[in-house]
């Protein structure tokens, strides 16, 4: 029979056919054997029954949601879930978009805001708040045209790393307000600002951690490889300018590891809203948080038993199960 295998939350692992007279717990040890552990159990996915919400949602984004993450929505006593899934492509406006022009205050409470923001994402408080600024300081770096000095955290060796609820270290950089890389079509200049980026990312981590990933030297972004290694360490996330709301560029990689924020909507943080209801970003790497994705997963789908064979579930041939 034919089975399509992925882990959680969207990992192909696996699509071909099988002897049926296997055990599950063969599928997990013999196909799966890198990608399981002890306790990893297979799931009939029928994620097509769960809500949903677009990667691209305010909040969504302020948490990092990827796609087929789930997020816990708790408001008052009602606990519901959202999966993470493409946005929806709207019709175009043909009216002009009125011009949200940037200003001192609004640079200073994107980088009040952005702090926030990374301890919504599992960064410690203790070091986040380490980079703290006075705001007239931050009022000060965009009226000398420094804004891009700006990095959280900064990139000394005296500067500590912020790892997020992923296990990967955070950066933030502010281009300057001239600086339209993001929203041009210009592919080989924001290839190319990535490719500093990534550099000055990887030069900062060896100096906190004794180069332990001096090997990894970013020269371009075809290789394959190379993202995928700075992926598995480092998250990017990148303030600009974007006063007329224009579509931002696509680079296209995967997997992602850079996130792109227009400093207009960092004027305010979303999730503390006094009406806003408490997300929580379903960490795999948390064993409670695994629990829960699994219960989620099981009342929809189906757990199957380690120790039966598939032919004894009467599973259709195609049918696509996700290892959690």
């Amino acid at each position: 029979m034919h089975i399509y295998v992925g882990k959680y939350p969207q990992e192909k692992l696996f699509d071909g056919k099988v002897d049926p007279n296997m055990t599950v717990g063969d599928i997990i040890d013999m196909h799966l054997s890198s990608a399981s552990d002890d306790e990893s159990v297979l799931i009939i996915d029928r994620n097509q029954n769960f809500h949903r919400i677009t990667v691209d949602d305010a909040v969504c984004q302020h948490y990092n949601g990827r796609l087929g993450e789930i997020f816990r929505i708790t408001d008052g006593s009602a606990v519901r879930y959202r999966m993470v899934v493409p946005s929806i492509t709207l019709t175009k406006e043909k009216a002009k978009p009125k011009e949200k022009r940037v200003s001192d205050s609004i640079y200073a409470s994107a980088y009040e805001n952005i702090l926030t923001m990374l301890q919504d994402r599992g960064c410690s408080p203790d070091q986040v708040a380490k980079f703290s600024i006075p705001r007239d300081q931050l009022l000060s770096y965009y009226q000398k045209g420094a804004i891009q000095n700006l990095t959280i955290p900064g990139l000394e060796a005296t500067d500590p790393q912020l790892v997020d609820s992923r296990g990967r270290a955070v950066y933030v950089f502010f281009l300057t307000p001239e600086d339209d890389v993001v929203i041009s079509r210009r592919g080989t200049a924001y290839r190319g600002m990535l490719v500093t980026l990534m550099n000055d990312v990887i030069k900062h981590h060896n100096a906190v951690n004794s180069a332990d990933m001096a090997q990894l030297d970013v020269e371009d972004l075809q290789v394959d490889a190379t993202v995928r290694a700075f992926a598995e360490k480092f998250e990017i996330v990148i303030v600009h300018n974007n006063p007329s709301g224009k579509t931002e560029y696509d680079v296209g990689l995967t997997p992602r590891f850079h996130q792109t924020f227009a400093v207009q909507n960092l004027s305010f943080v979303v999730t503390r809203h006094v009406d806003q209801p408490l997300f929580v970003l379903l960490n795999l790497n948390d064993p409670d948080h695994r629990k829960e994705i699994r219960h989620i997963y099981a009342q929809n789908g189906r757990m199957l038993d380690r120790d039966k064979k598939l032919s004894s579930y009467g599973l259709r041939d195609g049918v696509r199960l996700i290892l959690i």
